[in-house]
């Protein structure tokens, strides 16, 4: 039994590194995802096994054929951490590219080179992704606070930077996004 579900595992962690679509997946196993979001630890965990085991046995399609693994050093590590630690204790605040820079101990261009080439994405890409989450988080929590308030408790100083930036990350305006998950 032990070795079915490393197996499982493998095949699932594998499959996931590029992404994977799922062909003719039954109600059940969508069911079983959308019952994730509300469930305890415990019955996630149970959820997780059921759909791993329904996983293992179906038909899916890698997203993209392209691997590259990147190779980090500690030292990188803990420079890419600090940044990280930094955006995420910092996002609802003006982070300029000089005070990111001096945070990881490099000029502006390096620092910009360095974080695409280990993230595949801007700083400033990745900010906004980080305060567009958070927003998400707020919008389906927080039915009191309302959308402009939100947008400056997550950084943005414009109301129609944010509606943009949120719809082109949610494929929704964020008072489409609260009515749908609230």
């Amino acid at each position: 039994m032990n070795c079915l579900l490393l197996e499982i595992f493998n095949l699932f962690w594998k499959a996931s590194k590029n992404g994977f679509i799922i062909h003719n997946a039954p109600k059940k196993v969508v069911k079983y995802f959308k019952k994730l979001k509300k469930a305890d630890s415990y019955t996630r965990f149970i959820l997780f096994l059921d759909i791993l085991k329904w996983l293992s046995t179906s038909e899916y399609t890698p997203l993209s054929n392209y691997l590259y693994q990147k190779k980090i050093t500690d030292n990188e590590g803990k420079r890419m951490q600090i940044v990280f630690e930094y955006v995420m204790t910092n996002f609802h605040k003006n982070i300029t590219l000089d005070e990111i820079a001096s945070i990881a101990s490099m000029t502006k261009n390096a620092f910009c080179r360095y974080f695409k080439v280990r993230t595949n994405k801007s700083f400033f890409q990745f900010l906004i992704e980080v305060r567009i989450e958070r927003a998400a988080k707020l919008l389906s929590n927080n039915e009191e606070l309302s959308v402009l308030e939100i947008a400056e408790l997550c950084g943005f100083n414009n109301i129609s930077n944010f509606n943009r930036k949120f719809k082109e990350l949610k494929q929704l305006s964020p008072l489409q996004y609260r009515k749908l998950n609230l």
